[in-house]
This record gives C-alpha cells, structure tokens and sequence, in this order.
C-alpha cells in the first residue's frame, strides 16, 4: 500500500545536514542540547528543605535560568560556615534550573550560603546567605 502527501510540512535539507538554529548567537550547545541564554541575573526564585531521616534533610533550590554543572563545587555552598562533604551529590531536573543535595543536618534550622554558581550564559549567583527551617 502505497500513501501520497501532497502538503510537506518539513522540508529536509538537500545535504542531509539540520536546518541552522533560528537565533544562533542565544544558543550555548550542552550535551547534545541546544540551551538558550537569558542574559539576566542568576537569581534564587526559592528553596524547599525536608527532613529524609534522622540525619539527613533534603534541599531544592530552583532558580531562575538553568544551572551549569561545571560550575558547581564542594565550595559553591556553606552549611553554618561548614564546606559540602566531598562526597555530596548533586541532582538537577531535566531543564536544570533545580539543584537538589541530600546533606547530614541535625537541627531544623540552619544557615545556607551559596557563591560561585554560574548560568551557561556565564551570569554569577551573587554570593547570598539564608536561613531555612526543615519542614517535616
């Protein structure tokens, strides 16, 4: 069986390449995946903290434009003046502008400084100290 279009939506290139990106100066490529600057400060818009167990809370922090991994280090965040243990992880979300890190905290309330976390635009966190309260 045989079927005809008559209308194309998508016209391949003759040389077997993509079409060139629409706004190439707005796009950083990432692994594969096209990201576009904003060119606007890198802000915290908020940041969730739960307790997992007796010893351990975890944190998200959102921000406003996606995060580069690369720039993210033991000591881009401070617990009450402490560095991340060396082991710490960090987990992002599929558009990577949520950092989520499971850390060994007692008390239900702390001091979290973060510094030195950059957007793929290049864009600098201002260093920045806040308290949270564990929820849970």
């Amino acid at each position: 069986m045989l079927v005809f279009c008559a209308n194309s939506w998508a016209v391949p290139r003759q040389d077997g390449f993509p079409h060139p990106p629409k706004d190439p100066d707005n796009i950083i490529n990432y692994r594969g995946k096209r990201t576009y600057k904003n060119n606007l400060p890198l802000e915290v818009n908020k940041i969730n903290c739960e307790r997992v167990n007796e010893e351990f809370v975890s944190i998200m922090i959102f921000f406003n434009q996606s995060i580069n991994p690369r720039s993210l280090h033991f000591d881009s965040f401070f617990i009450n003046d402490i560095p991340l243990p060396a082991d710490t992880r960090f987990d992002f979300n599929k558009r990577g502008d949520m950092i989520r890190i499971i850390i060994p905290v007692q008390n239900n309330s702390f001091k979290i400084k973060m510094q030195n976390i950059s957007s793929f635009d290049g864009s600098v966190i201002e260093p920045m100290q806040m308290q949270i309260e564990v929820t849970r």
